[in-house]
């Protein structure tokens, strides 16, 4: 119960970082269909089959381990670019 708690954590946070990487890669004039792609479902299409299947495949842990790993990596982007 543990882990879904904090998959479902994971997931919630997930979406903000994503929406401020994709308005941050692109340029001025890309950022309002960059947002929709993301909010649109692309990433949630692609996330959750791939997610599950990593899950099953590796285990649960190492899915959360690549989740924090990647949400690092995108918030180190993130304060890199504003800096």
């Amino acid at each position: 119960m543990l882990a879904r708690i904090v998959l479902a954590l994971m997931a919630g946070l997930f979406m903000p970082v994503a929406v401020t990487f994709a308005s941050v890669v692109v340029g001025l004039a890309w950022q309002d269909r960059a947002v929709a792609l993301v909010t649109g479902g692309v990433t949630t299409a692609i996330a959750a089959p791939l997610g599950t299947w990593i899950g099953t495949q590796a285990g649960w842990r190492v899915l959360l381990s690549l989740k924090n790993a990647s949400s690092s990596q995108l918030t180190l982007i993130q304060i890199m670019n504003q800096t």
